[in-house]
């Protein structure tokens, strides 16, 4: 689990996981498309470990289920297939105070389903904010009943600007991950237990007579296409990606999460190859893979061996 890739349509979009993806990550969200999804990672690489997340439900779903039919959650996760289980929307954000019966219920719950898929691994999918987290469980006692944490997107950006886009406002600002992460540990936390998250995501921000418009894309299309010089464009910088993959071999995490895998640049348009990378094919997830599990080399290791990143056509 030390690097994972999250997948939004499975390997149908990339056709092939580059080697530093040593687990793939897959959603319930769009119930009708996961097997498909699983299947397609299956026939890209038929030995890598799977990881679902699921997001299928809601609280009071997730309460109604495991109170009066945890069976057909487990009945459900096991015709998937998969090799890891992160339940997501477990947490209450209005409790101010942890609810000690629904921790009690979800540790019932996740011994019936160990017991029930014994070769599985069961984790919790964490909010960004610790402050939701204390809220919602008591941590300390969890610690002993899960095999995993997986710590929501906190998503840091660097922007291009042009002159005239200075005085825009910056509509998503970033987070500290590490903050977050030692309010965890302080609460409780068993932080060699927690996985965390970068999503990959070209930012495009528009100001227009009706105010701001964001939409994203990615790196693959960003390299191939000129500025459009109305809008500003926020990236991902070779820095903010070796700082954020460094947390984890720094603080003694499990593992780290790339997100939307097929936002990375998939077919090397930007044509950079980083690290001990040998093509310019998925840079920020080399980045990733290799800086995450070492801390002897400095930020310039990972620079473009030929040019910058992004390689923009202005």
């Amino acid at each position: 689990m030390k690097c994972m890739c999250g997948l939004l349509d499975g390997a149908n979009t990339v056709n092939q996981l580059p080697p530093g993806c040593k687990t793939a990550v897959v959603t319930v969200g769009n119930a009708d498309n996961t097997c498909e999804n699983i299947a397609a990672i299956r026939k890209a690489n038929v030995n890598i470990p799977i990881m679902l997340i699921y997001d299928f439900l809601f609280l009071d779903d997730w309460v109604y289920y495991l109170t009066n039919d945890s069976n057909a959650i487990a009945n459900h996760i096991q015709s998937l297939k998969v090799d890891a289980v992160a339940l997501e929307n477990t947490y209450n954000k209005t409790e101010k105070v942890p609810d000690g019966n629904f921790t009690n219920l979800l540790v019932k719950s996740l011994q019936e389903f160990k017991c029930a898929l014994p070769t599985m691994m069961f984790g919790i999918v964490l909010p960004a904010k610790a402050n939701i987290s204390f809220n919602s469980y008591n941590l300390t006692y969890l610690n002993n009943h899960v095999d995993f944490y997986l710590l929501k997107d906190t998503a840091p950006h660097d922007c291009i600007y042009k002159d005239h886009q200075k005085d825009m406002n910056i509509v998503w600002l970033p987070n500290d991950i590490v903050i977050e992460i030692e309010d965890l540990k302080e609460g409780g936390l068993e932080t060699s237990k927690l996985i965390y998250e970068i999503r990959l995501k070209v930012l495009s921000i528009l100001d227009t007579f009706y105010g701001l418009r964001p939409a994203d894309f990615g790196y693959s299309r960003l390299c191939s296409v000129h500025l459009d010089k109305d809008r500003r464009y926020c990236i991902e910088t070779i820095k903010n990606m070796f700082e954020k993959a460094r947390i984890r071999i720094n603080m003694n995490l499990l593992g780290v999460l790339v997100l939307d895998l097929e936002d990375d640049d998939y077919e090397g348009k930007c044509d950079c190859t980083v690290g001990a990378a040998t093509s310019p094919n998925f840079p920020l997830l080399n980045i990733v893979a290799e800086a995450s599990q070492e801390n002897t080399t400095n930020v310039d290791h990972y620079n473009c061996k030929n040019g910058n990143f992004p390689k923009i056509h202005k």
